[in-house]
């Protein structure tokens, strides 16, 4: 067998990888997704283990049909939004009247498949990426000759027939090994991001995040109109105003009852206060801050961090159709590759002793076009009698337009814990990093972060007098060097190899009051925290809102 291999030198191209995230909108109808598709074989200690299962798999599939057919429509279910066959779920699945393992243990031994292979592989996935023209729906099954590819190695019949070097993708059909990145197995400290969960995955396995769940069908709207190019709405919120009934009903309470001293906003919710003067204070156990909203500047160095190869990665190139032009969703559903912005939130906290300094790390996804509106470009050349329209449509980088996503609204619950004053600092530590969402924490760092800390106005009183004093120097903003003090701490934490520091700021438990005013008309303009390339805002919610906005879509 003769296999063509294409050089692709394009950044836009790059190099394949990551998750389909057709996800909650269905606004993405990614090509090439969950897995790269070149592991790289010196950093991956169970590339023998995988090689073992690419040799088996290869002799099943060139000898049966059955087989390869069974790949393809398992494939095609795209049980984590990519064409991906995930084996701890397809291993029991019948072909004809034997499993598929039954199958592979025809060509290795049920020893080596389950205490082996499985044993130190317990993700393992088969990938079919599409690339360029080649459709895994067009897969015909009755051609044995299907390749498969792990690390850098070309399987035919358990025979490596030809390799790849890291700049090369293969110009036809190829059933990539790897492991998983989009699920993940449960444990008893996990909890489902979503109840539809077992209906592809079962009661064993769960999404990473929601925007690998395909039951997720929340849509986000999106209108074409044409100047230039087709754009999509700026924000779903106009000039950043939010109708006060999308928000917490208790939040808005809060603000109205602090309303002369704004800084006591998230006191007030913390502790249920009828006014700032009310000394039954007890801090309520089900108020959290959440990141209500996030915006990533355009102008930021924003980078595909799994190839540092730059916003370019996240596209594909041209779609060209021909007769009929197609919609701007449709568009946009064919020029995003399937890549998604991985946001890594670490906030660092802890009580007055430096040992006990505690960090709390979220993670918030989104696609390209949930951070940007993209500009289509579309361009037509006519039809003649020797040949039909043909229409063209590209994403403009020079026309892109950063706008606020909401995570809540995208079935991500990026919860926080508990702030108590009493007991930690009033200023926390936020640092937020790109990451490459492919990628598990392989490297560590070490930082050093300043708290603030109340002092002796607390010593000699009880709890409540405590926090009446605390809240009395907050809300008229009088914490000095005679009443706090501040604590540089030393933390390290894990991260993954590929990242991008891109925010580094102070958050004060008073100062960055949540509201900034709610207008008469009942509108509220959330205040902004943040610098550099990221901006935000955190707002405390109660466990009643949280439940509302995670069942009631």
């Amino acid at each position: 067998m003769k296999l063509k291999i294409l050089v692709v030198c394009s950044v836009i191209l790059g190099m394949i990888s990551c998750s389909d995230k057709e996800e909650l909108s269905n606004l993405t109808d990614a090509s090439d997704t969950n897995q790269s598709l070149q592991n790289d074989a010196g950093k991956n200690t169970n590339i023998q283990y995988e090689m073992q299962f690419a040799r088996c798999l290869s002799q099943a599939i060139y000898e049966r049909q059955d087989v390869r057919q069974f790949v393809k429509d398992e494939a095609l279910k795209k049980i984590d939004n990519a064409y991906d066959v995930f084996f701890p779920i397809a291993k029991d699945k019948y072909i004809g009247n034997i499993t598929f393992k039954d199958v592979l243990c025809q060509y290795v031994s049920h020893d080596v498949l389950l205490d082996s292979i499985e044993k130190h592989v317990p993700m393992l996935n088969i990938h079919l990426p599409e690339l360029g023209t080649t459709k895994v729906s067009d897969l015909n099954t009755s051609e044995a000759e299907l390749p498969v590819l792990c690390g850098q190695k070309i399987f035919v019949n358990g025979e490596v027939v030809d390799s790849i070097s890291d700049d090369e993708i293969p110009d036809f059909n190829v059933l990539v090994i790897s492991e998983n990145n989009a699920i993940q197995k449960k444990t008893s400290s996990t909890r489902s991001f979503d109840s539809n969960d077992n209906v592809m995955l079962g009661n064993n396995y769960e999404y990473v995040s929601p925007v690998f769940n395909p039951s997720c069908n929340k849509h986000n709207t999106i209108s074409s109109t044409r100047s230039g190019g087709q754009k999509a709405p700026s924000d779903k919120y106009t000039n950043g105003k939010i109708p006060s009934s999308d928000l917490d009903p208790k939040l808005i309470y809060a603000y109205k009852v602090s309303k002369s001293s704004k800084r006591g906003t998230r006191f007030a919710m913390y502790y249920g206060l009828n006014n700032l003067n009310d000394t039954a204070m007890t801090l309520k156990s089900d108020v959290k801050d959440c990141i209500y909203k996030i915006k990533f500047s355009v102008s930021a160095d924003f980078k595909d961090m799994t190839t540092n190869k730059g916003a370019y990665n996240f596209f594909n190139q041209d779609v060209i159709v021909k007769k009929s032009p197609i919609t701007r969703e449709d568009a946009i559903r064919r020029l995003i590759n399937g890549r998604v912005y991985c946001f890594l939130f670490t906030f660092i906290s802890g009580n007055e002793a430096q040992e006990n300094v505690t960090t709390q790390s979220v993670r918030i996804y989104a696609r390209p076009d949930q951070l940007f509106n993209l500009d289509v470009n579309r361009s037509k050349r006519h039809r003649t009698a020797f040949r039909h329209s043909r229409y063209a449509y590209s994403i403009n980088l020079k026309n892109i337009a950063s706008k606020w996503f909401y995570p809540l609204e995208n079935n991500q619950f990026p919860i926080l814990d508990r702030w108590n004053i009493l007991k930690g600092p009033i200023t926390k530590s936020v640092v937020v990093y790109l990451i490459n969402p492919d990628e598990k924490s392989t490297t560590t760092t070490s930082e050093s972060y300043t708290m603030k800390y109340s002092s002796d106005v607390n010593l000699g009183l009880g709890a409540k007098a405590k926090l009446f004093k605390i809240l009395d120097l907050g809300i008229n903003g009088k914490f000095d060097s005679s009443n706090s003090f501040e604590k540089t701490v030393t933390k390290t934490f894990s991260i993954a190899a590929h990242n991008l520091r891109i925010g580094d700021f102070k958050m004060d438990y008073f100062e960055d009051y949540p509201i900034s005013i709610i207008y008469s008309d009942g509108s509220v303009v959330p205040m902004i925290l943040g610098t550099g390339p990221i901006t935000m805002s955190i707002l405390p919610f109660s466990t009643d809102y949280l439940t509302q906005k995670r069942y009631n879509k």
